[in-house]
């Protein structure tokens, strides 16, 4: 019938609940957000199809409360007590969706910054220290056309063969590299 059976206690306080007693006996699919409902609904139909536990599934559950808590769950068909059963296995992903909202969040925040900054701002990676990205700035100071163009080259390629102090671009552009990693960054002139 879709009720629950058995709860151990990480699943009694997932659901907010204090005694096992406010659940037992309850239709499962009340703690389903709708929609989930009916992907669990097939998911319940394949497991009694094929027997196989059911894929790793992100969801969200209902507390008795009314509120949401993102969960990743998986079961698999068993026999309990004599009838057939499904055991669920339930892990709280709170935590880590809040870590991805945020990571998201910064992730916006950085690419607003770096799109709408008036100074040129271009992305390195080592070992070669190529061009990664730059912002719009960054390819009309250069007069690129596009980013593309831009991180197609290497910092020296944009450079004269020497700078102004007589050292070779290369050279020097691998110096101040090495410099900024080292003291966390560096401000020089350059051509």
């Amino acid at each position: 019938q879709g009720c629950f059976v058995y709860l151990n206690p990480a699943m009694i306080r997932l659901f907010g609940a204090a005694t096992p007693g406010e659940l037992l006996g309850t239709d499962f699919m009340d703690r389903m957000v709708p929609e989930f409902r009916d992907a669990i609904r097939e998911r319940i139909r394949g497991q009694r199809e094929t027997g196989k536990a059911a894929p790793l599934m992100e969801q969200e559950y209902l507390r008795l409360d009314g509120s949401r808590v993102p969960v990743e769950t998986t079961a698999v068909a068993i026999r309990f007590q004599g009838s057939e059963a499904h055991l669920v296995f339930v892990r709280d992903i709170t935590e880590r969706k809040q870590a991805e909202a945020a990571l998201r969040e910064s992730e916006e925040r950085y690419r607003t910054l770096f799109a709408t900054s008036q100074d040129a701002i271009m992305t390195l990676e080592p070992p070669a220290w190529r061009f990664t990205d730059c912002n719009p700035a960054t390819v009309a100071m250069f007069r690129t056309g596009s980013v593309a163009a831009f991180t197609a080259a290497a910092p020296w390629q944009l450079s004269p063969e020497c700078q102004p102090d007589g050292q070779r671009s290369e050279e020097k552009a691998m110096a101040m590299i090495q410099t900024a990693m080292r003291e966390g960054r560096n401000v020089f002139e350059w051509r």
